[in-house]
């Protein structure tokens, strides 16, 4: 059996959205870099940014979901300074 785009849609949000309430302090704007029964103490390094920029962009150009570019644009802002 194979999956339909609509359900890699779904599994690729799912994925962003546990990396949003986990790894991710909305207050910092900052990403920790990975999860264990908890996240890491270590912050997110370059890569973490640019992979997940790069997957909220290609959610946003297949989904249309304006906030994976909102997210993606704040990221960047944040990775940059």
């Amino acid at each position: 059996m194979f999956l339909q785009p609509v359900e890699y849609l779904e599994v690729a949000e799912n994925a962003a959205n546990f990396i949003k309430e986990k790894l991710y302090d909305a207050s910092s704007k900052r990403l920790n870099h990975s999860y264990r029964n908890g996240p890491s103490k270590a912050p997110g390094f370059l890569d973490d940014y640019a992979f997940l920029i790069s997957g909220l962009l290609d959610l946003y150009e297949f989904g249309g979901k304006i906030e994976c570019l909102l997210w993606a644009v704040q990221l960047q802002v944040t990775q940059a300074s």
